[in-house]
Formats: C-alpha cells, sequence, structure tokens
C-alpha cells in the first residue's frame, strides 16, 4: 500500500501512514553520536514493509533502512530509529497518544456507491452516467472523505488534500480510465477506499478475484519458503450435535452449500461460500 501510494503521489498516503523518525534531525544526532558510522539523511520518509514473508529479507531500501537504531536525545531518553512508516493510529483511535479527535466512519459512502454503480454499469446494467463517471467521483469522493476523516481524527501533522493534487493523481497511468481493464481499475481503487473496512476489502478481492498480482494496484504474491501461501476465504464449518438448537436448519444449509464443488469440507478455510466467486 506505501509503494503504490508513493509511486502514484496517492494524496491519502499522509492520512493513512506516518513518517518514519529518520528526520533530518534525527540522522545529524546519530551521525554526531556515531562518526564511524555516518548515514546519509533520504527525504523519502515514507517505506513501506512487506507482506510477502519470503521477501522480508530483501533488502530494496537505501542502507540505513536496513535496521533499527538507538540514539541518545536532548532529555537524556533513548530513541530507536525505526525504518517502517506505520498506520496513523488515529485514524482508527483518536485518543491515541493523547490526542482528541473523532472517529467517524460512514456505513456506505459516496465513494463506496460510485464504485459499486461503476461495476454494475462496466456488467451491463443501464445508467444514466457511464463507468468512467462513477470511477472518477469514486476515487475523487474517497480522497476527499479521508482528508476530512483524518483531520477529524487529527492525525499525526495532518494536511488537508488539495485539488491539485487529485487532479495528479487521476491523471497517473495507475488511475486513469482504461475501458480494457475497467473492473481491474474500479476493483483497485474501491479496495484501497476500504482501508479501514476490511471486511468489505475482503469480500471484494474474494468476489472478483481483484487485487491481484498484476492490476493497477498490485498486490504482493505470498510465498513462503517457496510455497505459495493460500489465504483463508471463510470460516470453517462444524457441523452441530444432534439435539442443539435449530439442528435440523443448520445442517442443511451446511448440506446446501457443501453442493458446490468448490466448497471442500466444511472445516476448510479455503474452501468458498454461496457469494465468493472465483
Amino acid at each position: 500500500m506505501v509503494d503504490y501510494m508513493l509511486k502514484n503521489n496517492d494524496p491519502r498516503l499522509r492520512m493513512l501512514y506516518r513518517k518514519n523518525n529518520y528526520t533530518k534531525e534525527n540522522v545529524d544526532l546519530w551521525n554526531v553520536q556515531n562518526p564511524g558510522k555516518q548515514i546519509v539523511y533520504n527525504p523519502q520518509q515514507y517505506v513501506g514493509g512487506h507482506s510477502n514473508p519470503d521477501a522480508v529479507n530483501v533488502t530494496t531500501s537505501p542502507e540505513y533502512y536496513a535496521a533499527a537504531r538507538k540514539i541518545k536525545q536532548a532529555d537524556g531518553k533513548e530513541l530507536t530509529l525505526d525504518t517502517l512508516s506505520y498506520t496513523q493510529e488515529r485514524m482508527f483511535y483518536p485518543s491515541f497518544s493523547n490526542g482528541t479527535g473523532i472517529v467517524w466512519m460512514p456505513g456506505i459512502s459516496c465513494a463506496d456507491f460510485c464504485f459499486m454503480a461503476a461495476e454494475f454499469v462496466t456488467r451491463g446494467v443501464g445508467s444514466s452516467k457511464t463507468a468512467r463517471q462513477w470511477y472518477e467521483t469514486g476515487v475523487e469522493s474517497s480522497i476527499r472523505l479521508y482528508s476530512e476523516m483524518a483531520g477529524k481524527a487529527q492525525v499525526e501533522n495532518y494536511e488537508a488534500v488539495k485539488e491539485s493534487e487529485i487532479k495528479a493523481y487521476m491523471q497517473t497511468s495507475a488511475v486513469q480510465w482504461d475501458a480494457s481493464q475497467a473492473l481491474e481499475k474500479i476493483a483497485s481503487q474501491a479496495f484501497i477506499d476500504y482501508y479501514k473496512n476490511v471486511n468489505e476489502a475482503m469480500s471484494l478481492w474474494k468476489r472478483t478475484g481483484f487485487p491481484n498480482t498484476v492490476t493497477p494496484f498490485p498486490v504482493e504474491p505470498l510465498t513462503s519458503e517457496g510455497q505459495q501461501i493460500v489465504i483463508p476465504r471463510r470460516h470453517s464449518f462444524t457441523y452441530p450435535l444432534p439435539g442443539t438448537n435449530n439442528y435440523e436448519n443448520y445442517k442443511k444449509r451446511i448440506d446446501d452449500m457443501a453442493k458446490d464443488p468448490d466448497f471442500g469440507e466444511p472445516i476448510d478455510a479455503t474452501g468458498r461460500i454461496w457469494w465468493d466467486k472465483k
């Protein structure tokens, strides 16, 4: 997510993530305290972490990002310089670090509706607007909403999004409308919009198969020691014991879902449920 937002100048980056603490002041302090291990300040302080276990040992960042370092501050306290950019905690917990903001998360936002409408139109449902119009309105609405939510939550170093930033983002190749990639574009932006609504993000991925490793918003392949990691798609099911309340109905529901060959064994967390499309 960080890498995508950084590459495409997504204005939501600063709303969702904090810069790491390799500030100019901290780097200078490190260099004073460690004259034999000088590091160079890099103004790019947004650094993402890997979701792929096999990639965590691959160093792709500047040398000084490779490991945490400790410095003594003016007040005598020790500070660990950390590589990664962490989530803006106040977007979820506004009281974090003595914050006094509020959390605001609508059930269905304008952006959510627009992305759903864009997908409907792409799949052939009639509308007074084109899929592109719904899509572009959805992206712009999502950015404005996150800017407003971040302001209300009083995230660290908050700066409201400018319209010029939205315009620039809309013109990037990853975001610009492309009818040949309509569903991939829509799902990619909807997935980002669902940052605070992980259940919907997971449902979107299961239903559409997007995003994936080749979508405009690419996800990292997951492997462990070279073996692909299969992401669970559901909770496992267990049949109720005879005599359990609603036993017959409960058992029938599992049996009905199991008629689908993709359902697998009830206890298989990688099988699908009735609305989950492969």
